[in-house]
């Protein structure tokens, strides 16, 4: 299956999964639906019936940039690391978002080699609007967007506190 638009990939494990939609809601909001965003524990990503390693594969190899949800659970997880590792040796941008506790500081490899970010963090979240916004050679006015970052960040602070 070929995505018709450019694809980012959001890897996550379950129990961080409240993160990894907000993360897609804010990107869908902010560019309007004009990527594709890959979590594998929505609805829209994998359907039923849906052999869910064939899209996964799909979505790895399809997409331009990676954002790697890290959390003091995730990073033990072979999974984000072998997702890490697929973004790696593609070459494409491959994007930490700390949250759940865990500092930039304390990321091991192989998730250190990247530049991260605090997922939780208004400056960090506008960043990353940066960052997309330049790899698909988008429109992104951070003075526009200014509030709608302040409100996803904080319900990445709540789901942070309700867990």
């Amino acid at each position: 299956m070929k995505y018709p638009k450019p694809t980012i990939f959001i890897s996550h494990i379950h129990e961080n999964k409240e993160v990894a939609l907000i993360i897609k809601e804010l990107i869908d909001t902010i560019f309007e639906n004009a990527l594709n965003i890959f979590v594998s524990s929505d609805s829209e990503s994998i359907d039923l019936g849906d052999e869910w390693l064939n899209n996964i594969n799909e979505a790895l190899k399809q997409c331009d940039i990676m954002l790697l949800i890290c959390s003091p659970e995730s990073i033990t997880r072979p999974w984000i690391a072998f997702e890490a590792g697929v973004g790696w040796s593609k070459g494409i941008k491959v994007i930490p978002l700390c949250c759940f506790g865990l500092t930039i500081s304390n990321l091991p490899l192989p998730f250190n080699r990247w530049q991260a970010a605090n997922a939780n963090r208004e400056d960090s979240l506008n960043r990353l609007m940066k960052i997309i916004a330049k790899v698909f050679e988008f429109k992104y006015n951070e003075v526009r967007w200014k509030d709608i970052i302040n409100k996803y960040s904080l319900m990445i602070k709540n789901t942070e506190e309700n867990c």
